[in-house]
């Protein structure tokens, strides 16, 4: 990216000096910032700096000048609305056009012959587990990691194993197990629920015609998990949250100011309960809300929900609460990367549904941390919130939880965003 906007500004440079800058600046919208602005934006989109192992450098490179091409006729359209065109020279467009396009595969060549001068690891992380079967030969320098006698770890129904595992796998690309038969499901669920493509090592795959199938040099391997959102929305959605987050923030700092004063005043406690809760990669972090219990009342791990009546809840806290206001530190989450705007809400490790702990009750409910947690989502614009009195209130939220993880689109955020605000005072909200 920093190489293709180099380019851009060198050819636009090379051009303006051969025609010694021939329109005034502030008429002529056809500038390299507009120039790099736009085809940045198009290339991210259409996936132009995606990993791609098979991608040629000519096959790049042919991205590359749709997508300059495609910025050149959306110029062109911008300088015909603001009838501006006339200041716009052709025969500088066509020398930009012929620069910016011998940069633009320069720059890929070079960025190749590093690579193969280098001999860099390849552009993806690839973590190789062996669980009591023999890896295959690894012809490249990824990651590998023997379990060994700890074959504890691999247990879905205890978050600390989840959480450990989650730090293994959480900057993998692909993560390719060797294990038993019998112990594939407990690693299929685990797998389910991060970030990654997974997959299991099985030199039949390819015999049997398996459309999921990854095929190296050295072994098959079937696969059984992706993740969710593609590097270019994780971006967008990182991007968005990041703006929204700072501008709440800057917007909301007199609330948030008050409601401080307002909690230290009534009863002298810390102004913040601290949470541990379930996250991205079933990662645990640290939760910020406004305190709303007496602090003698606090519940650490969510063991208990809270009810209508709670007596654990402070006159400020009652009203916090009933709006929503209490949620309003988690935007300092979001800025973190702990926590997105939009996205299925994090439990505490001790929430139960009719007795059950939430990943006793469907095995699933792992699945909906392969995104980061949200402020607001799916589940709460469709009144699923409170209390978890039995089994089905929580499979409701799962449901939504995981037709969003399903189906992100960056409109979709919006939308639920939009949707929240009519939720925000809520009959479940106490």
């Amino acid at each position: 990216m920093l190489l293709d906007a180099a380019a851009l500004l060198i050819a636009n440079w090379i051009a303006d000096l051969a025609f010694h800058n021939p329109a005034p600046i502030d008429n002529y919208p056809n500038r390299v910032e507009t120039l790099i602005g736009i085809y940045l934006t198009l290339a991210v989109y259409t996936k132009l700096y995606a990993r791609s192992d098979d991608k040629s450098v000519l096959g790049n490179s042919i991205s590359a000048i749709k997508a300059l091409l495609s910025v050149q006729f959306i110029i062109v359209i911008i300088n015909f609305i603001n009838k501006s065109s006339i200041y716009a020279s052709r025969g500088h467009a066509v020398l930009l056009l012929i620069y910016s396009v011998s940069f633009l595969i320069a720059a890929r060549l070079i960025v190749h012959l590093v690579v193969q001068r280098l001999r860099l690891r390849p552009l993806e992380n690839v973590l190789y587990v062996r669980d009591g079967i023999e890896l295959p030969e690894i012809r490249h320098r990824h990651f590998s990691v023997d379990i060994g006698s700890d074959v504890a770890l691999v247990d879905y129904n205890n978050p600390e194993s989840m959480h450990i595992i989650g730090g293994y796998l959480m900057y993998m690309d692909r993560v390719v197990v060797a294990c038993p038969p019998e112990r594939r499901q407990a690693w299929s669920v685990i797998m389910k629920s991060l970030s990654v493509q997974g997959e299991f090592v099985d030199d039949r795959a390819h015999l049997i015609g398996a459309t999921g199938i990854y095929q190296s040099e050295t072994y098959s391997s079937l696969i059984v998990a992706l993740p969710p959102l593609f590097l270019h929305e994780r971006l967008m959605k990182r991007i968005f949250d990041i703006v929204f987050a700072g501008a709440a923030l800057a917007v909301l700092a007199p609330l948030i100011g008050l409601v401080a004063l307002v909690i230290k005043i009534e009863d002298g406690g810390p102004i913040m309960f601290v949470q541990k809760r379930t996250g991205h990669n079933n990662r645990f972090f640290r939760m910020y809300k406004f305190r709303s219990m007496r602090v003698e009342r606090l519940d650490p791990h969510g063991a208990r929900s809270t009810d209508v009546d709670d007596d654990r809840i402070t006159k400020v806290g009652r009203f916090i609460r009933r709006t929503s206001i209490d949620e309003l530190p988690q935007l300092m989450n979001v800025l973190l990367g702990d926590m997105s705007i939009v996205g299925p809400r994090p439990h505490a490790t001790g929430s139960r549904a009719g007795g059950m702990l939430f990943w006793e009750v469907d095995q699933r409910y792992w699945q909906r941390h392969t995104l980061k947690p949200g402020l607001t989502g799916l589940a709460q614009i469709r009144g699923l919130r409170g209390a978890t009195d039995n089994e089905e209130d929580l499979l409701l939220r799962l449901q939504c939880d995981l037709e969003y993880v399903r189906n992100w689109t960056l409109w979709r955020d919006l939308g639920i965003i939009a949707a929240t605000v009519r939720v925000i005072v809520h009959q479940k909200a106490y």
